[in-house]
């Protein structure tokens, strides 16, 4: 008798939970994304941020990282952002999600929608996984665009190798956006793996940095190594900044005057 009612009692708590929660199925790598409620935010933010600072050659923006599954830290650094009254968008580098699953992206969606900034991010490897490349496209767009604001023109480049089934970086689109500018132009580029790590080392590596050192880029901006760091890794007049993840607490702030700029971690 005993037996029974536990099983019954299992049965009726599995149906509620089927039909209470909209996302019980969406652990699924298959899910449609048909009728996703986003699409393609970062050109929708990017119109934004063109509207507010269009033409200004003085202006400073966030850099935030691999938010994966950590939620209260996540919410830790909106929050945070929300009170920087001088940035003037935040930029996120990838790792938006863990396994690349709707459920994922949903409800990062629920925290980074509180920000009361607009928002540009780029595709991360675990971004990739399940159906998650076809997830960022829809929600986000193209995975390599650029923007420009005033006399500075930023560069979003997908450098994503084993989780990607291109394995290899357009290093032709990124090389045609770089050069592409005059030279009273800042350059910076952003994407989510350093060059010298995992994926990139090797051949890949030496394109990208001859590339970044011959176009004069002024800095890279990744992600991915979930510390941060900040050096002239090269040794070339390149600066490379890796945004912390945001469990680790903290973030970056660029603050761009004219031709010069500089870039600190903030902690929160």
């Amino acid at each position: 008798m005993k037996k029974m009612n536990y099983l019954n009692l299992f049965l009726i708590l599995l149906f509620f939970n089927f039909t209470s929660c909209e996302d019980t199925f969406q652990y699924s790598p298959y899910v449609s994304i048909d009728k996703l409620k986003y699409r393609e935010l970062n050109n929708k933010n990017y119109n934004e941020i063109k509207n507010s600072i269009q033409n200004q050659d003085t202006f400073a923006f966030t850099i935030i990282s691999d938010s994966h599954a950590y939620y209260d830290d996540f919410y830790g650094a909106i929050n945070t952002l929300n009170r920087n009254v001088e940035s003037a968008f935040t930029i996120h580098t990838g790792d938006f999600s863990d396994c690349g699953l709707l459920w994922e992206y949903n409800n990062n969606f629920k925290i980074i929608e509180k920000l009361n900034k607009p928002y540009l991010v780029v595709i991360g490897n675990h971004d990739y996984l399940s159906n998650g490349s076809d997830i960022y496209n829809h929600y986000f767009g193209k995975k390599n665009f650029s923007i420009r604001i005033g006399k500075n023109k930023l560069v979003f480049f997908d450098d994503i190798v084993w989780e990607s089934i291109i394995h290899h970086p357009d290093f032709e689109w990124l090389e045609n956006e770089i050069s592409s500018t005059g030279s009273d132009t800042n350059v910076f580029v952003v994407t989510h793996i350093p060059p010298w790590t995992d994926q990139l080392v090797g051949e890949k590596e030496e394109i990208f940095r001859k590339m970044m050192a011959a176009h004069d880029v002024k800095a890279v901006f990744c992600g991915h190594e979930h510390n941060f760091e900040m050096k002239d890794y090269y040794q070339d007049s390149v600066i490379y900044a890796i945004s912390g993840s945001v469990c680790k607490r903290n973030y970056l702030q660029v603050n761009i005057t004219g031709k010069t700029f500089n870039i600190k971690c903030i902690k929160f």
